[in-house]
C-alpha cells in the first residue's frame, strides 16, 4: 500500500510548469553523437535533434523486508512508473540492473534510462584485479541490456558514483607518476590521477565492447559528487553527472556567492560547477530532502521537502550557465538503509524498521505504508 507525500503533487506542478517554460536558443555547436538519435555539445544532451533535459527521478524500489541486492519482488513496477510519468519525469536513474518489468514498463510509458554500473570500494584504482572485475561487470551489464532489446531506452550509462575521496588519494599515493591511460574513444588532455585514468579507462572498455559486439553506442558518464571534487575531475567524460544536496557539504550549504538569478547558495554552486566543466553537460544526478521525523542532521517536514524540491529545481533551470537537466533523490523511501539511526538495528532487522531518527531511510516523495519500530 502507497500513500502519496505533498512532494508529490508540487513536484508535478513544477515538472509541468517551470520545465516547459524553459527557452533555448537555437543555435547549433558541434556535438559528439551516439546511437538511438543521442547526442551531446558542451551543454545540452540532444534526442533526435532536439534538446532533451533531463527531468529525472531516482528509482529503487525496495519494500519493507528487502534490502540492498535484493531481488526487489514486492513493488508494482508498472504503478511506480506510471506515477513518475504522471509527474511529467521523462527518465528515471537506475543504480544497477533492475527486473526486466522496470525496462518493459519504462518503455511503454516513454521513459528513458539513466544506467549504473557498480563499483566496489578500494584505495588502488589501477589493480589489475580490481579492474577486470569491473570489466567484467560492465561487459554482463551491456550483455543484459542488448540481449533484452533494451537499448533504446538507454539515455546513459554511468560507470559508479560519489567515490570516497580518502580512496582516491591512497590510490594517487601508489601512483604519483603514472602517464595517462590513451584510449581509442576517450582521452584526458591534462594529467589525469590514477582514480580518473581508472574511470576513462572503463569508459574506453564500455564504449569498444558495446560498439564492437552490438555495433551501438550511448553517452558515458560517472556521478561525482561535492565531497571528492578536489580529488576527481570527469571532464573526460561524455556527460558529468553530479549529486548535489543544498545542505551538506559545507562547501555547498555556505558557498560564498549567490546564484545569479534566485540569489541562493545552491544556485551559486551549480553555476560555479557549470563554470568549471565549460565544455561538458552537466546534469545533477540527486538533489533531494529527508523527512525523518526524529533526525537532527538534516530533515525536514513532507511541506517542507515539498516546498524546497520546488526551490531546487527553480534554482537548476534557471541558473546563468545552463544545465542539461536533473534527477531528484528519490521516489519511495527506503527502510534497508542503514544511516545514523540505525547503527543501534541489528542488519537482520533493519529493513523491516522504517527507524524515524535515520535520514537515509525518508528521501523518497513516495512513502511506503507500515510500522515504525521507534
Amino acid at each position: 500500500m502507497m500513500k502519496k507525500k505533498l512532494v508529490s503533487v508540487c513536484s508535478s506542478i513544477v515538472f509541468l510548469l517551470v520545465w516547459t517554460c524553459v527557452l533555448y536558443s537555437a543555435e547549433t555547436p558541434m556535438r559528439k553523437t551516439f546511437s538511438h538519435g543521442l547526442s551531446v555539445d558542451k551543454d545540452h544532451i540532444y534526442l533526435n535533434n532536439s534538446r532533451f533535459l533531463v527531468k529525472g527521478i531516482s528509482y529503487s524500489p525496495y519494500y519493507p523486508g528487502e534490502r540492498n541486492h535484493d531481488n526487489m519482488k514486492k513493488a508494482d513496477f508498472r504503478k511506480d512508473l506510471t506515477g513518475i510519468a504522471q509527474a511529467h519525469a521523462n527518465t528515471i536513474i537506475l543504480y544497477w540492473i533492475r527486473p526486466e518489468k522496470v525496462y518493459l514498463s519504462c518503455r511503454e510509458l516513454n521513459l528513458k534510462i539513466i544506467q549504473g554500473i557498480t563499483l566496489d570500494e578500494t584505495e588502488d584504482f589501477q589493480n589489475p584485479r580490481f579492474k577486470k572485475r569491473i570489466m567484467v561487470r560492465i561487459k554482463y551489464l551491456v550483455d543484459f541490456i542488448h540481449k533484452n532489446g533494451f537499448s533504446d531506452l538507454i539515455l546513459a550509462y554511468f560507470i559508479g558514483g560519489e567515490i570516497d575521496p580518502l580512496n582516491i588519494k591512497a590510490s594517487n599515493f601508489k601512483y604519483k607518476t603514472m602517464q595517462n591511460y590513451k584510449g581509442k574513444h576517450y582521452s584526458g588532455k591534462r594529467k589525469l590521477n590514477s582514480a580518473e585514468n581508472f574511470l576513462l579507462e572503463m569508459a574506453d572498455y564500455l564504449r569498444d565492447y558495446e560498439e564492437s559486439t552490438y555495433g551501438k553506442s550511448h553517452i558515458v558518464s560517472h556521478i561525482n559528487w561535492p565531497y571528492g571534487e578536489d580529488v576527481l575531475n570527469i571532464d573526460f567524460m561524455d556527460i558529468a553527472l553530479f549529486d548535489v544536496y543544498s545542505y551538506w557539504p559545507p562547501r555547498v550549504a555556505n558557498f560564498p556567492t549567490p546564484g545569479s538569478v534566485t540569489g541562493t547558495v545552491y544556485q551559486g554552486y551549480i553555476e560555479n560547477l557549470k563554470a568549471r566543466y565549460t565544455n561538458t553537460p552537466v546534469v545533477i544526478s540527486e538533489f533531494g530532502y529527508s523527512t525523518a521525523p526524529e533526525d537532527d542532521l538534516a530533515s525536514v517536514s513532507e511541506e517542507t521537502q515539498a516546498c524546497e524540491l520546488v526551490n531546487r529545481w527553480v534554482d537548476i533551470l534557471t541558473a546563468r550557465h545552463v544545465l542539461a537537466g536533473a534527477s531528484v533523490f528519490e521516489w519511495n523511501d527506503e527502510w534497508w538503509k542503514q544511516g545514523k539511526g540505525a547503527e543501534m538495528v541489528s542488519r537482520e532487522q533493519d529493513p523491516m524498521s522504517h527507524d524515524k531518527d535515520d535520514y537515509e531511510e525518508w528521501f523518497g516523495i513516495i512513502s511506503i505504508d507500515g510500522s515504525s519500530s521507534r
